[in-house]
């Protein structure tokens, strides 16, 4: 692994585990601007973001009371 892989690496694992570093990735990578960072990043971020919305949402689920109803809902 040269340099500049382990750099790119280090940036997508930080990204991995804390989507909002974005601003901190983008400096510790030397990157003038967010979208630089964002143009490199941004598929890993969308990945995981996903990830952590459907998360969300089966947390929220698995919260619900038994027989709990949502209105509208048959």
């Amino acid at each position: 692994m040269n340099p500049h892989l382990y750099r790119h690496f280090l940036g997508w694992l930080w990204l991995k585990e804390d989507p909002d570093r974005l601003p901190d990735v983008s400096r510790l990578l030397g990157h003038e601007s967010l979208e630089t960072t964002l143009a490199f990043y941004a598929e890993i971020d969308e990945h995981f973001a996903l990830a952590r919305w459907q998360a969300y949402l089966a947390d929220k689920k698995s919260r619900q009371p038994v027989g709990f109803r949502q209105k509208g809902l048959r």
